[in-house]
């Protein structure tokens, strides 16, 4: 063997070995955090004004006719505590309240299963586990001053209401496949309070409830949901 053909091995087993703690640095290092949020402006305007029980206009009109207010700020952190440990908090602010929505850990129990534990959205209606951050406006219902009609409730808020969709403190399991697999499918199970988003347990009923969704072709998934939900709260729709 030539030196210098013994010179570019040494040279080359240097430089490989001078390569692997670059290799090592480069590997994730925990914990790592992400923050997104959006804020949503409005100006609406109304010619409705004030009026008396009997429905005749009132002498003095207290109805805004015009306003600029926040309609929602939303922000959102994203946790990786461990390559198999996540946590996600999301705060959901209006102008009327402040409200704590998802709050929870996912530790991953092997490829295919995540045990999941705090506040989280219960399994159920499409609409609803889709997050409204992604949606082109964030609020899908309409405000108009001077008018309130706080027993209207659609279909959606009916069955957040009613305690069977919507956020709850509780555990819950998914089960799913590889994303290569011919049909990709996952089931997600759980027991929740029953009592809705930052709400402490009032007795010892529970909520339980599960989803299955299956893709049995590209571009379109199907689901079907159960809940078991006692001692629903009142709510009148008129």
């Amino acid at each position: 063997m030539s030196a210098a053909r013994r010179i570019s091995r040494y040279a080359a087993a240097t430089a490989l070995l001078a390569w692997l703690p670059g290799m090592a640095g480069a590997q994730t290092q925990y914990p790592t955090a992400r923050f997104k949020g959006r804020i949503q402006t409005e100006l609406h305007t109304s010619d409705i004004r004030s009026a008396n029980a009997d429905g005749t206009p009132a002498t003095v009109n207290t109805v805004v006719g015009n306003e600029f207010f926040l309609r929602r700020f939303y922000v959102e952190a994203d946790a990786r505590i461990a390559a198999n440990v996540r946590a996600k908090m999301e705060l959901n602010a209006t102008r009327r309240a402040v409200n704590l929505e998802d709050a929870y850990v996912d530790v991953g129990l092997g490829r295919f299963v995540t045990w999941r534990a705090g506040q989280e959205k219960k399994p159920v209606e499409r609409q609803e586990l889709y997050s409204s951050s992604r949606y082109p406006t964030v609020e899908r219902g309409a405000q108009v001053a001077g008018m309130r009609n706080p027993n209207l409730s659609s279909e959606n808020n009916f069955l957040i209401a009613a305690g069977f969709s919507g956020h709850d403190i509780g555990t819950s399991l998914e089960l799913r496949t590889a994303d290569s697999a011919a049909i990709p499918a996952s089931l997600r199970i759980g027991v929740w309070t029953g009592q809705g988003k930052d709400n402490p347990e009032v007795n010892n009923a529970k909520t339980f409830g599960a989803r299955l969704q299956v893709a049995p072709l590209r571009g379109l998934s199907l689901g079907a949901s159960f809940v078991s939900h006692d001692d629903p709260l009142r709510v009148t729709v008129g």
